[in-house]
């Protein structure tokens, strides 16, 4: 009995490490088969009915009111030991948001509101620019007709007091 197992074991231990069969080349392809009949055509339906003017205005007065969207992003870093680092984003309504990075190298995860800048729906760009080997920077916002605004901190923004005259002769 105890020859029989081991013969059984012995097998089953050579039927284990042997390779897999080799399988043949793939056949041929068959052919496409036939395209069915075309259905019947369905009832014409009703004829919608039109939107007054008063609810088209409504509409996109909606649509209006939640409007807002990413215009610009930009790359911030404060400090020196540990820099903080991370991402600025503008909203067209002056909306500033971070997603500050963990450390040096790792990526935020998290997206938080820092400020509006102001009570504009017209903002088109965020810009950073830093001298002095990064030690110091300055952010620049500016709107659809020209208004600009600063900061150093991307908490406080001021307006410039002249602007961009756009399309002036």
């Amino acid at each position: 009995m105890k020859v029989f197992i081991l013969h059984i074991a012995l097998l089953i231990m050579i039927m284990g490490c042997m390779p897999p069969a080799l399988h043949g080349p793939a056949g041929p392809k068959g052919d496409t088969g036939k395209t069915g009949p075309k259905g019947d055509t369905g009832k014409q339906g009703k004829a919608g009915k039109g939107l007054s003017e008063l609810q088209l205005k409504k509409i996109n007065n909606l649509l209006d009111q939640n409007s807002e969207y990413l215009v610009g992003s930009t790359s911030y870093n404060f400090g020196f030991a540990p820099t903080i680092t991370g991402f600025a984003y503008l909203t067209n309504e002056g909306r500033v948001y971070k997603l500050q990075n963990k450390n040096s190298q790792t990526l935020g995860k998290d997206i938080e509101l820092i400020v509006r800048i102001a009570a504009r729906k017209d903002f088109i760009a965020i810009t950073r620019i830093a001298y002095g080997e990064d030690i110091k920077q300055a952010f620049s916002t500016a709107t659809k007709d020209g208004s600009i605004y600063t900061s150093t901190d991307l908490k406080i923004w001021t307006t410039i007091q002249d602007r961009i005259i756009i399309n002036k002769n």
